[in-house]
């Protein structure tokens, strides 16, 4: 009245549904309970798989120290952190800006041998101090030549998480169209609380001085990304250019994507990435005179070349005077006070930097599995 055979059959059935039940199981448990830290790695992995050959990202750096030594201690962090980068294919532009500290001639022969990890390092010296803007037009260019797909433009005095730089090209990878992506940028001596999440060109940065809750988690489209760190794509530098060297330092990384925008570039914020930030080192602090001079003075270059944005501009320029004249007024500091007035008055007149390159000298070094090679190259 029943049959062996039959019976077998089901409970193998049986036995077969019961083991694809329990690996969903398993695989729905691992992605609810394994921590952030194995899901990324696994995602990473995947990432890679999937493209023959990893896009190419030249790392910008540009280095200013002063002779009192600050500058050099933080170059130096950096690059002993980028050794530990979750991403193979890239290299280092290292640009020294004419620093007093002679960080160029100390180093000019043995900055690789520092970092063993590391797999090539372009050594470029400018024989004057181009600012932010051209110090890194200077090292996008170089780079050009050497077939990268994006340029990594990132601040001395910053540390970047060892997935940042992965999870930045995997979102940037997503669109042709995607010019921009930017970390979630903290502060250095608070870890915790939020440099910038993104800003808009109405309301300036999000997320300031907040402490991170989480409030800043959704990856989105900003209207532009913190110059501390920003992730280019090379097609949009060719199509657009580099940053305004007009501007020598400050507002350049809002300036650069209203350009990228009118050709149909978009911005977008990775929170997944994350880099610590040390804030206005070579500027001697926030409300400091230089400060204060660039900050005021190129707002008015927005107003002149994006007219568009007048009101939104005149809106952030008074209340960035305002905080400034505080500043001042709080560290009893009369130079950053006319310093102020002084950047009003040279953007109102349109009195804007004039860069003009001199003599720059360049070395590459670089290893394989075969030699490790210095490579003067006159420029």
């Amino acid at each position: 009245w029943f049959n062996m055979k039959k019976i077998n059959k089901n409970i193998n059935i049986a036995l077969i549904f019961m083991l694809i039940g329990v690996f969903l199981c398993l695989n729905f448990a691992w992605a609810l309970r394994v921590p952030d830290a194995f899901q990324n790695q696994y995602r990473i992995d995947r990432f890679k798989e999937a493209a023959e050959v990893l896009p190419k990202v030249a790392i910008i750096v540009l280095h200013y120290g002063r002779s009192d030594g600050i500058g050099e201690s933080d170059t130096m962090e950096l690059l002993k952190n980028l050794e530990y980068l979750n991403y193979s294919n890239y290299e280092i532009m290292l640009v020294d800006n004419n620093s007093p500290d002679g960080f160029f001639s100390k180093y000019k022969d043995s900055l690789l041998d520092r970092f063993p990890k590391i797999p090539k390092i372009t050594f470029i010296k400018s024989e004057i101090n181009l600012g932010f803007s051209e110090g890194n037009n200077l090292a996008m260019e170089q780079a050009l030549g050497n077939s990268c797909d994006y340029f990594f433009l990132l601040n001395n005095d910053t540390i970047v998480d060892k997935d940042s730089l992965v999870n930045l090209v995997e979102a940037a990878e997503a669109s042709n169209d995607i010019g921009m992506v930017g970390p979630k940028v903290y502060s250095y001596y608070q870890p915790n609380v939020i440099g910038t999440a993104g800003g808009s060109f109405s309301n300036g940065s999000f997320g300031h001085n907040e402490i991170d809750n989480g409030q800043y988690d959704i990856q989105r489209q900003v209207d532009y990304v913190a110059g501390t760190a920003v992730l280019v794509r090379k097609d949009m530098y060719k199509r657009v250019g580099g940053l305004a060297k007009e501007l020598f330092m400050y507002h350049e990384e809002m300036e650069w994507p209203m350009r990228a925008q009118k050709v149909g570039y978009r911005s977008i914020y990775v929170p997944k990435a994350k880099v610590w930030h040390k804030e206005a080192r070579a500027t001697q602090g926030r409300f400091s005179p230089l400060t204060n001079y660039y900050m005021a003075r190129n707002r008015f270059y927005i107003m002149r070349h994006h007219p568009e944005y007048i009101y939104s501009s005149i809106a952030r320029l008074t209340l960035s005077t305002g905080n400034s004249i505080a500043g001042a007024i709080l560290n009893r500091d009369i130079r950053a006070f006319v310093s102020i007035f002084k950047g009003i008055y040279d953007g109102l007149f349109g009195h804007f930097s004039k860069i003009e390159r001199g003599k720059i000298t360049i070395i590459k070094a670089y290893r394989d599995v075969y030699r490790y090679n210095r490579e003067p190259v006159p420029a």
